[in-house]
């Protein structure tokens, strides 16, 4: 198996297992939950506050057996909401709050410009196979590309969904993160 190939798997099971670990650890509780309270943040907090699940911290240590902290921020009163939730409740209180508010925003259904993009680092990986390049090298050469690719992401459309990334500037420092992390990969040879 050449380089080129054994690189660009490891890219790909790089990219869908790290993607999930992360939204696993960072995301604690439903990612759709998260991504419905930061559209719905004023809604959210009025949710919470009737909700027994949720306690609000102002200065306050972690009550006992709670889990968190978790931070909203609200743009409307300018400020970052700390809040815990009771581990044995809070999967049922993020169930009622998806249900009452599911409609609030429309679906965007499955990102397919985006996904079919992450062929171009892909495809970029597999050209250096007539090249007797490090298995890094090239690895490093498809994060670079990928980093190209959140560029023009971030650039063109200000989002790159396949990776949720919904904003111009999270998928531009996305981009740079991933392209220094190529350069790096690249030159470790």
């Amino acid at each position: 198996m050449s380089s080129a190939i054994l690189a660009a798997v490891i890219f790909i099971v790089f990219i869908v297992g790290f993607g999930g670990l992360a939204l696993f650890l960072i995301y604690p509780g439903k990612l759709s939950f998260w991504k419905l309270a930061l559209k719905l943040p004023e809604e959210a907090i009025s949710f919470m506050e009737s909700d027994p699940a949720w306690v609000f911290a102002h200065e306050s240590k972690k009550p006992p057996g709670y889990v968190g902290p978790f931070f909203l921020p609200v743009p409307s009163i300018g400020q970052t909401i700390k809040l815990y939730a009771d581990p044995d409740r809070m999967e049922e209180s993020e169930e009622r709050f998806l249900e009452q508010y599911r409609n609030a925003i429309p679906s965007k259904g499955f990102p397919y410009p985006s996904f079919f993009a992450l062929a171009y680092p892909v495809a970029a990986m597999l050209s250096m196979a007539e090249f007797t390049a490090p298995v890094v090298i090239v690895l490093g050469y498809g994060f670079a590309n990928l980093g190209y690719l959140l560029l023009a992401a971030g650039l063109v459309a200000g989002q790159f969904r396949a990776f949720s990334l919904e904003g111009r500037i999270p998928t531009i420092i996305a981009a740079v993160v991933v392209w220094v992390a190529g350069v790096v990969l690249s030159n470790a040879a």
